[in-house]
Protein backbone atom coordinates (compact mmCIF):
# COMPACT_ATOMS: atom_id res chain seq x y z
CA UNK A 1 0.00 0.00 0.00
CA UNK A 2 1.48 3.54 -1.38
CA UNK A 3 1.25 5.70 2.01
CA UNK A 4 1.72 9.60 1.60
CA UNK A 5 4.95 11.42 2.19
CA UNK A 6 5.92 14.45 4.12
CA UNK A 7 5.64 15.88 0.39
CA UNK A 8 1.91 15.35 0.22
CA UNK A 9 1.56 16.48 4.10
CA UNK A 10 2.58 20.01 2.89
CA UNK A 11 0.44 20.00 -0.25
CA UNK A 12 -2.43 19.08 1.96
CA UNK A 13 -1.40 21.85 3.91
CA UNK A 14 -0.90 24.18 0.91
CA UNK A 15 -3.80 23.30 -0.66
CA UNK A 16 -5.93 23.96 3.04
CA UNK A 17 -5.36 27.91 1.75
CA UNK A 18 -6.73 27.22 -1.54
CA UNK A 19 -9.89 28.60 -2.80
CA UNK A 20 -13.28 26.26 -2.34
CA UNK A 21 -13.44 24.79 -5.48
CA UNK A 22 -9.55 23.98 -5.78
CA UNK A 23 -10.20 21.95 -2.56
CA UNK A 24 -13.20 20.24 -3.54
CA UNK A 25 -11.86 19.20 -6.66
CA UNK A 26 -9.13 17.66 -4.89
CA UNK A 27 -11.11 15.60 -2.18
CA UNK A 28 -12.79 14.34 -5.43
CA UNK A 29 -9.42 12.48 -6.67
CA UNK A 30 -8.61 9.78 -3.70
CA UNK A 31 -7.10 6.51 -5.04
CA UNK A 32 -5.15 4.30 -2.38
CA UNK A 33 -3.29 1.55 -3.59
CA UNK A 34 -4.28 -1.10 -0.90
CA UNK A 35 -3.80 -4.74 -0.66
CA UNK A 36 -7.60 -5.08 -1.87
CA UNK A 37 -7.12 -3.20 -5.09
CA UNK A 38 -3.83 -4.38 -6.61
CA UNK A 39 -5.39 -8.07 -6.00
CA UNK A 40 -8.58 -6.71 -8.05
CA UNK A 41 -6.15 -5.67 -10.67
CA UNK A 42 -4.01 -8.43 -10.67
CA UNK A 43 -7.22 -10.63 -10.77
CA UNK A 44 -8.47 -8.36 -13.62
CA UNK A 45 -4.82 -8.77 -15.60
CA UNK A 46 -4.55 -12.66 -15.24
CA UNK A 47 -8.13 -12.75 -17.35
CA UNK A 48 -6.53 -10.39 -20.12
CA UNK A 49 -3.43 -12.66 -20.02
CA UNK A 50 -5.31 -15.38 -20.56
CA UNK A 51 -6.59 -14.61 -23.78
CA UNK A 52 -5.14 -16.82 -26.45
CA UNK A 53 -4.80 -19.47 -24.10
CA UNK A 54 -6.95 -21.80 -26.49
CA UNK A 55 -9.33 -21.29 -29.35
CA UNK A 56 -11.80 -19.85 -26.90
CA UNK A 57 -12.24 -17.08 -24.45
CA UNK A 58 -13.59 -17.85 -21.19
CA UNK A 59 -16.22 -16.42 -19.16
CA UNK A 60 -14.93 -14.90 -15.49
CA UNK A 61 -16.46 -12.91 -12.91
CA UNK A 62 -15.44 -10.15 -10.32
CA UNK A 63 -17.87 -9.39 -7.91
CA UNK A 64 -18.12 -7.61 -4.52
CA UNK A 65 -21.01 -5.12 -3.37
CA UNK A 66 -21.42 -1.63 -3.84
CA UNK A 67 -18.93 0.43 -3.45
CA UNK A 68 -16.52 -2.31 -2.99
CA UNK A 69 -13.93 -0.64 -5.65
CA UNK A 70 -14.51 -3.16 -8.99
CA UNK A 71 -14.65 0.06 -11.27
CA UNK A 72 -11.64 1.56 -9.42
CA UNK A 73 -9.65 -1.75 -10.18
CA UNK A 74 -10.93 -1.90 -14.27
CA UNK A 75 -10.09 2.24 -14.44
CA UNK A 76 -6.46 1.17 -12.82
CA UNK A 77 -5.82 -1.71 -15.10
CA UNK A 78 -6.71 0.32 -18.11
CA UNK A 79 -4.62 3.12 -17.47
CA UNK A 80 -1.53 1.07 -16.19
CA UNK A 81 -2.21 -0.94 -19.96
CA UNK A 82 -2.69 2.25 -21.93
CA UNK A 83 0.66 3.78 -20.57
CA UNK A 84 2.15 0.19 -21.24
CA UNK A 85 0.94 0.38 -24.37
CA UNK A 86 1.43 4.11 -25.73
CA UNK A 87 -2.11 4.05 -26.22
CA UNK A 88 -5.11 6.19 -23.90
CA UNK A 89 -7.82 5.38 -21.66
CA UNK A 90 -10.56 6.29 -22.94
CA UNK A 91 -13.93 6.87 -20.66
CA UNK A 92 -17.58 8.11 -21.25
CA UNK A 93 -17.35 9.95 -18.32
CA UNK A 94 -14.09 11.73 -19.24
CA UNK A 95 -14.59 12.16 -23.11
CA UNK A 96 -16.91 15.41 -24.52
CA UNK A 97 -20.04 14.77 -25.67
CA UNK A 98 -19.82 10.66 -25.43
CA UNK A 99 -16.95 9.73 -28.01
CA UNK A 100 -16.17 7.02 -25.81
CA UNK A 101 -16.75 3.81 -28.04
CA UNK A 102 -18.25 2.18 -24.55
CA UNK A 103 -18.46 2.78 -21.04
CA UNK A 104 -14.38 2.43 -20.80
CA UNK A 105 -11.34 1.46 -23.56
CA UNK A 106 -8.08 1.61 -24.30
CA UNK A 107 -7.60 2.57 -27.34
CA UNK A 108 -4.47 2.76 -29.82
CA UNK A 109 -4.08 4.04 -32.69
CA UNK A 110 -2.35 2.39 -35.71
CA UNK A 111 -2.05 2.18 -39.21
CA UNK A 112 -4.65 -0.44 -39.37
CA UNK A 113 -6.88 1.90 -37.53
CA UNK A 114 -8.07 1.39 -33.76
CA UNK A 115 -6.99 -1.48 -31.75
CA UNK A 116 -8.91 -1.96 -28.36
CA UNK A 117 -7.32 -4.95 -26.21
CA UNK A 118 -9.71 -4.02 -23.66
CA UNK A 119 -13.25 -2.81 -23.76
CA UNK A 120 -15.82 -2.26 -20.89
CA UNK A 121 -19.50 -2.04 -21.31
CA UNK A 122 -22.44 -1.44 -19.06
CA UNK A 123 -25.23 -3.91 -18.83
CA UNK A 124 -28.78 -1.86 -19.03
CA UNK A 125 -31.64 -3.15 -16.57
CA UNK A 126 -33.35 -6.06 -17.75
CA UNK A 127 -31.34 -6.92 -20.94
CA UNK A 128 -32.31 -9.22 -23.74
CA UNK A 129 -29.87 -11.09 -26.02
CA UNK A 130 -30.61 -8.86 -29.43
CA UNK A 131 -29.97 -5.23 -26.55
CA UNK A 132 -26.52 -6.71 -25.91
CA UNK A 133 -25.55 -7.77 -28.94
CA UNK A 134 -26.69 -4.64 -30.36
CA UNK A 135 -24.48 -2.76 -27.46
CA UNK A 136 -21.73 -4.80 -28.14
CA UNK A 137 -21.27 -3.55 -31.97
CA UNK A 138 -22.11 0.03 -30.70
CA UNK A 139 -19.23 -0.39 -27.89
CA UNK A 140 -17.02 -1.34 -30.76
CA UNK A 141 -18.10 1.41 -33.03
CA UNK A 142 -20.49 -0.11 -35.68
CA UNK A 143 -23.66 0.75 -36.48
CA UNK A 144 -25.67 -2.32 -38.14
CA UNK A 145 -28.76 -1.71 -39.79
CA UNK A 146 -31.80 -2.40 -37.69
CA UNK A 147 -32.96 -5.07 -39.60
CA UNK A 148 -29.51 -7.17 -39.23
CA UNK A 149 -30.02 -10.94 -38.96
CA UNK A 150 -28.42 -12.84 -36.10
CA UNK A 151 -26.10 -13.74 -38.62
CA UNK A 152 -25.07 -10.60 -39.65
CA UNK A 153 -24.66 -9.07 -36.51
CA UNK A 154 -22.52 -12.36 -35.24
CA UNK A 155 -20.11 -11.96 -38.13
CA UNK A 156 -19.65 -8.79 -37.91
CA UNK A 157 -18.92 -8.62 -33.73
CA UNK A 158 -16.20 -11.58 -34.53
CA UNK A 159 -14.67 -9.45 -37.51
CA UNK A 160 -14.84 -6.39 -35.14
CA UNK A 161 -12.95 -8.11 -32.15
CA UNK A 162 -10.54 -9.53 -33.82
CA UNK A 163 -9.79 -6.65 -35.86
CA UNK A 164 -9.46 -4.18 -33.06
CA UNK A 165 -7.12 -6.97 -31.28
CA UNK A 166 -9.88 -7.09 -28.23
CA UNK A 167 -8.72 -9.66 -25.93
CA UNK A 168 -10.87 -8.44 -22.91
CA UNK A 169 -14.42 -7.46 -22.71
CA UNK A 170 -16.06 -6.77 -19.87
CA UNK A 171 -19.72 -6.37 -18.91
CA UNK A 172 -20.13 -4.05 -16.32
CA UNK A 173 -23.38 -4.25 -13.70
CA UNK A 174 -23.82 -8.05 -14.78
CA UNK A 175 -26.21 -8.79 -11.95
CA UNK A 176 -29.18 -6.62 -14.12
CA UNK A 177 -28.90 -10.10 -15.94
CA UNK A 178 -29.59 -11.84 -13.04
CA UNK A 179 -32.63 -9.68 -11.78
CA UNK A 180 -34.40 -9.67 -14.86
CA UNK A 181 -36.26 -12.03 -12.69
CA UNK A 182 -37.11 -14.53 -15.61
CA UNK A 183 -35.12 -17.74 -16.23
CA UNK A 184 -35.77 -17.55 -19.71
CA UNK A 185 -34.40 -14.09 -20.22
CA UNK A 186 -31.23 -14.77 -17.82
CA UNK A 187 -30.58 -18.22 -19.92
CA UNK A 188 -30.79 -16.07 -23.18
CA UNK A 189 -28.62 -12.98 -22.06
CA UNK A 190 -26.38 -14.86 -20.90
CA UNK A 191 -25.59 -16.31 -23.98
CA UNK A 192 -24.62 -13.58 -25.55
CA UNK A 193 -21.30 -14.02 -23.65
CA UNK A 194 -20.67 -17.71 -24.38
CA UNK A 195 -20.88 -16.82 -28.32
CA UNK A 196 -18.49 -13.93 -27.41
CA UNK A 197 -16.32 -16.12 -26.34
CA UNK A 198 -16.77 -18.89 -28.74
CA UNK A 199 -16.46 -17.19 -32.11
CA UNK A 200 -14.30 -14.88 -31.01
CA UNK A 201 -11.78 -16.37 -28.68
CA UNK A 202 -12.19 -12.89 -26.71
CA UNK A 203 -11.88 -13.48 -22.92
CA UNK A 204 -15.47 -12.72 -20.89
CA UNK A 205 -15.27 -10.52 -17.65
CA UNK A 206 -18.46 -9.96 -15.73
CA UNK A 207 -18.39 -7.65 -12.82
CA UNK A 208 -21.26 -6.99 -10.58
CA UNK A 209 -22.91 -7.80 -7.07
CA UNK A 210 -22.64 -11.01 -5.78
CA UNK A 211 -25.54 -12.07 -7.24
CA UNK A 212 -24.32 -11.76 -10.84
CA UNK A 213 -23.04 -15.06 -10.46
CA UNK A 214 -26.56 -16.43 -10.28
CA UNK A 215 -25.86 -16.16 -14.47
CA UNK A 216 -24.12 -19.09 -14.00
CA UNK A 217 -27.02 -21.11 -12.53
CA UNK A 218 -29.18 -20.10 -15.36
CA UNK A 219 -27.19 -21.13 -17.89
CA UNK A 220 -24.82 -24.43 -17.28
CA UNK A 221 -23.25 -23.90 -20.82
CA UNK A 222 -21.31 -20.41 -19.16
CA UNK A 223 -20.72 -22.51 -16.00
CA UNK A 224 -18.35 -25.11 -18.01
CA UNK A 225 -16.86 -22.80 -20.89
CA UNK A 226 -14.15 -21.88 -17.93
CA UNK A 227 -12.98 -18.98 -16.33
CA UNK A 228 -12.00 -17.82 -12.81
CA UNK A 229 -13.56 -15.83 -10.01
CA UNK A 230 -13.07 -13.37 -7.41
CA UNK A 231 -15.00 -11.82 -4.81
CA UNK A 232 -13.62 -8.78 -3.15
CA UNK A 233 -14.09 -9.06 0.67
CA UNK A 234 -14.14 -5.89 3.42
CA UNK A 235 -11.14 -4.67 5.27
CA UNK A 236 -10.88 -6.35 8.40
CA UNK A 237 -11.90 -3.82 11.00
CA UNK A 238 -8.61 -3.29 13.46
CA UNK A 239 -7.68 -0.51 15.51
CA UNK A 240 -4.46 -2.16 15.22
CA UNK A 241 -1.80 0.59 13.59
CA UNK A 242 -0.28 -1.74 11.11
CA UNK A 243 -3.95 -2.89 9.97
CA UNK A 244 -4.95 -2.22 6.47
CA UNK A 245 -7.58 -0.02 7.20
CA UNK A 246 -5.11 1.76 9.69
CA UNK A 247 -2.66 2.47 6.80
CA UNK A 248 -5.80 2.98 4.19
CA UNK A 249 -6.87 5.91 6.63
CA UNK A 250 -3.63 7.24 7.19
CA UNK A 251 -3.01 7.91 3.70
CA UNK A 252 -6.34 9.65 3.73
CA UNK A 253 -5.38 11.67 6.14
CA UNK A 254 -2.29 13.09 4.68
CA UNK A 255 -4.10 13.99 1.59
CA UNK A 256 -6.97 16.26 3.02
CA UNK A 257 -6.77 19.49 2.21
CA UNK A 258 -6.73 21.14 5.73
CA UNK A 259 -4.05 23.18 7.29
CA UNK A 260 -4.61 21.62 10.79
CA UNK A 261 -4.41 18.12 11.01
CA UNK A 262 -6.96 15.49 10.71
CA UNK A 263 -7.87 12.73 12.97
CA UNK A 264 -8.58 9.98 10.28
CA UNK A 265 -5.54 8.44 11.60
CA UNK A 266 -6.64 8.31 15.40
CA UNK A 267 -8.80 4.57 16.11
CA UNK A 268 -11.63 6.50 17.30
CA UNK A 269 -12.47 8.02 14.08
CA UNK A 270 -11.21 4.73 11.42
CA UNK A 271 -12.85 2.31 13.45
CA UNK A 272 -16.49 3.76 13.78
CA UNK A 273 -15.89 4.75 10.02
CA UNK A 274 -14.63 1.29 9.02
CA UNK A 275 -18.36 0.14 10.74
CA UNK A 276 -20.64 2.53 9.20
CA UNK A 277 -18.95 1.79 5.75
CA UNK A 278 -18.76 -2.37 6.48
CA UNK A 279 -15.37 -2.31 5.62
CA UNK A 280 -15.67 -1.65 1.86
CA UNK A 281 -12.30 1.01 0.68
CA UNK A 282 -14.89 2.28 -2.00
CA UNK A 283 -17.61 3.80 0.73
CA UNK A 284 -14.80 4.49 3.07
CA UNK A 285 -13.23 6.97 0.09
CA UNK A 286 -16.99 8.19 -0.41
CA UNK A 287 -17.42 9.20 3.18
CA UNK A 288 -14.38 10.38 4.17
CA UNK A 289 -15.01 12.26 0.79
CA UNK A 290 -18.52 13.59 1.60
CA UNK A 291 -17.37 14.49 4.95
CA UNK A 292 -14.35 16.34 4.03
CA UNK A 293 -16.37 18.86 1.65
CA UNK A 294 -19.00 18.72 4.66
CA UNK A 295 -15.69 20.21 6.59
CA UNK A 296 -14.44 22.65 4.11
CA UNK A 297 -17.84 23.95 3.83
CA UNK A 298 -18.92 24.55 7.67
CA UNK A 299 -15.45 26.39 8.06
CA UNK A 300 -13.92 23.91 9.83
CA UNK A 301 -9.93 23.62 9.85
CA UNK A 302 -9.69 19.71 9.55
CA UNK A 303 -11.87 16.65 9.80
CA UNK A 304 -12.51 14.91 12.57
CA UNK A 305 -14.73 13.12 14.89
CA UNK A 306 -17.51 15.88 15.28
CA UNK A 307 -17.52 16.57 11.55
CA UNK A 308 -18.02 12.75 10.39
CA UNK A 309 -21.07 12.76 13.48
CA UNK A 310 -22.55 15.98 12.04
CA UNK A 311 -22.24 14.97 8.43
CA UNK A 312 -24.10 11.64 9.00
CA UNK A 313 -26.88 13.14 11.47
CA UNK A 314 -27.44 16.43 8.77
CA UNK A 315 -26.11 14.95 5.47
CA UNK A 316 -27.31 11.10 5.54
CA UNK A 317 -30.14 11.23 8.15
CA UNK A 318 -28.18 8.37 10.13
CA UNK A 319 -30.11 8.73 13.98
CA UNK A 320 -28.16 9.04 17.03
CA UNK A 321 -28.49 5.63 18.25
CA UNK A 322 -27.03 4.26 15.04
CA UNK A 323 -24.32 6.70 14.08
CA UNK A 324 -21.30 5.31 14.93
CA UNK A 325 -19.21 8.54 16.06
CA UNK A 326 -21.74 9.29 18.97
CA UNK A 327 -21.71 5.98 19.95
CA UNK A 328 -19.19 4.58 23.22
CA UNK A 329 -16.75 1.78 22.16
CA UNK A 330 -18.60 -0.77 23.94
CA UNK A 331 -22.24 0.01 21.52
CA UNK A 332 -20.30 -0.41 18.62
CA UNK A 333 -19.78 -4.24 18.76
CA UNK A 334 -23.57 -4.92 17.95
CA UNK A 335 -24.10 -1.90 15.62
CA UNK A 336 -23.85 -3.96 12.35
CA UNK A 337 -26.58 -5.63 13.58
CA UNK A 338 -28.71 -2.78 14.53
CA UNK A 339 -27.63 -1.14 10.91
CA UNK A 340 -29.03 -3.92 9.24
CA UNK A 341 -32.32 -4.34 10.77
CA UNK A 342 -32.74 -0.51 10.23
CA UNK A 343 -32.21 -1.13 6.65
CA UNK A 344 -34.57 -3.68 6.33
CA UNK A 345 -37.22 -1.56 7.52
CA UNK A 346 -36.06 1.08 5.35
CA UNK A 347 -36.65 -1.56 2.37
CA UNK A 348 -40.27 -2.86 3.65
CA UNK A 349 -41.48 0.75 3.89
CA UNK A 350 -40.23 1.88 0.69
CA UNK A 351 -41.80 -1.36 -0.63
CA UNK A 352 -44.92 -0.22 1.08
CA UNK A 353 -44.87 2.89 -0.63
CA UNK A 354 -44.06 2.28 -4.00
CA UNK A 355 -45.95 -1.71 -4.41
CA UNK A 356 -44.27 -3.83 -7.12
CA UNK A 357 -41.45 -0.93 -7.83
CA UNK A 358 -39.46 -1.99 -5.01
CA UNK A 359 -39.72 -5.68 -5.63
CA UNK A 360 -35.97 -6.02 -5.52
CA UNK A 361 -34.64 -4.44 -2.28
CA UNK A 362 -31.29 -5.05 -3.39
CA UNK A 363 -31.27 -2.51 -5.89
CA UNK A 364 -32.11 0.32 -2.90
CA UNK A 365 -29.68 2.34 -0.58
CA UNK A 366 -30.70 4.62 1.80
CA UNK A 367 -29.02 5.67 4.88
CA UNK A 368 -27.80 2.19 5.48
CA UNK A 369 -27.55 1.24 2.02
Amino acid sequence: MNVSSSANLAEASALGSSSLSERLATIGKFIVDTPTLTQSVQFIRQCLDSHGCSSEGEISFLLGESRAGKTTAIETLMLELAQEIDGKFVSQRREPEGRAAGLMSVDKITRDGVHRPVLAIGVPKAPTFKGLLADVLAALGINLKSRATFVEQQSTICKQLRGQQTKLLIFDEAQHISESGKNKEVYAAADVFKILAKISGVQILCVGLPHALDIKLANPQVRWIGGIERTILPLAVSARPGSDLAILCTTFNAELPFNAPSQLCDPDVFVPLAIYCGGYEGRIATIVRLAARHAIRTNRNSLGKDCFAEFLREMRGVPDNLNPFLLQVGELDDLPKRMEEARKAEEREVAARLGSGARNGRAFAGAFG
